[in-house]
């Protein structure tokens, strides 16, 4: 069976790579000893989206999300409730003649976009999941992501 994990992170100015939870990492591979793995690394380029709302959705609502697709029975990587929240949210749709042709991931999306996004789907999480996502403030400090506490 095919595992994966999603570890979002940024490239240090002397080139390490700084990944956001390396816990996540760590547990991984500790689940699957001796494994053979394949890493693939994708590069954003800066001047797409903004930088502290793109953490706010990876560190904030996707994990909200997660969490409750799994308290409703669905255990789902941060990828998969990526990908199920991109499918949710209009302002990801990628249409064609009026149909849906594919989806963006949040990084691609405008400013504009991923605030409506963003607003979108703690709303939809309201009503059909009964959580609640909080403001961004409560997931920084001097620009350094801090997990929130639930």
């Amino acid at each position: 069976m095919i595992r994966t994990v999603l570890i979002r992170g940024k490239i240090s100015t002397d080139g390490r790579l700084l990944a956001l939870d390396k816990s996540v990492m760590d547990q991984f591979c500790h689940n699957n000893p001796n494994a053979t793995v394949t890493m693939e690394i994708v590069v954003h380029p800066e001047s797409q989206g903004n930088s502290r709302l793109n953490k706010y959705y990876h560190v904030g609502v996707v994990p909200a999300f997660r969490e409750a697709y799994k308290n409703s029975g669905e255990w789902l990587t941060d990828g998969e409730t990526d990908k199920r929240l991109c499918i949710e949210s209009p302002m990801a749709h990628i249409e064609v003649d009026g149909k849906i042709k594919g989806y963006k991931q949040f990084e691609d999306l405008s400013l504009k976009e991923g605030v409506e996004m963003i607003e979108h789907l703690k709303q939809w999480g309201a009503e059909n999941f009964d959580i609640y996502i909080p403001e961004p403030k409560n997931y920084y400090e001097k620009d350094k992501i801090q997990w929130h506490d639930k």
